[in-house]
């Protein structure tokens, strides 16, 4: 417990002064005789806790993997929306009443316009994320 309460206490003067640039990641595994392989290679020990050595390409990746999966959540609700608007179609030729069709239009641009809102914003919040870690 000492050892660990040491180590709480260093990395907290490392973020004190300015060193991290970020919340550090705890790698200590429980048993003090484990060790685990990180990306930089080598390897940590659970006396050793802190940040892990940054390389330049993992935020990059991280805002890649997060956009592409963004994109992904944005066409499955986007679906739907598009699917309104074929069922619309479909009612209109089948001489429902135009309260309706307009009803379920409306539906269907709300759907989609709040689907862009959230999209613009989490892709604009993980770029600045991404910036940030970058810098």
């Amino acid at each position: 417990m000492r050892r660990r309460t040491k180590a709480v206490e260093r990395t907290k003067t490392a973020l004190s002064c300015g060193f991290a640039a970020h919340r550090p990641q705890r790698w200590a595994l429980g048993r003090r005789s484990e060790t685990r392989k990180h990306a930089g290679g080598g390897n940590l020990k659970p006396a050793e806790v802190g940040t892990l050595p940054s390389a330049w390409w993992i935020p990059i990746w991280e805002f890649s993997v997060q956009a592409i999966v963004g994109t992904l959540i944005f066409s499955f609700v986007a679906l739907p929306a598009i699917g309104l608007s074929l069922f619309t179609a479909w009612l209109e030729t089948a001489g429902v009443s135009p309260l309706i069709q307009w009803g379920l239009t409306a539906c269907e641009y709300l759907l989609f316009v709040v689907d862009v809102v959230l999209f613009i914003v989490f892709i604009t919040r993980e770029g600045w994320r991404g910036l940030v870690r970058l810098w």
